[in-house]
């Protein structure tokens, strides 16, 4: 009997926790209002270069010099 006594606690333990979470974050998210500040509120913009292209840059070309590696080669 104490077994499931000892569950509901921790069950009802748990979920007051949570309300209090979720009762804080509404609060947070409240308490910033309407400031006009354009942070989070941006537009994604697309850019266009018209050539045709993906728009991705090209990987590096490696120039042979290994010095940054001491002279080894990757494994």
């Amino acid at each position: 009997m104490g077994s499931r006594r000892h569950v509901a606690l921790t069950v009802v333990l748990v979920a007051v926790v949570a309300i209090a979470a979720v009762a804080a974050n509404i609060a947070l998210l409240r308490s910033t209002g309407d400031t006009g500040d354009p942070v989070g509120r941006l537009s994604p913009r697309a850019v266009f270069t018209g050539d045709g292209s993906s728009g991705q840059a090209a990987p590096p070309v490696s120039s042979g010099d290994d010095r940054r590696h001491g002279g080894k080669p990757d494994d």
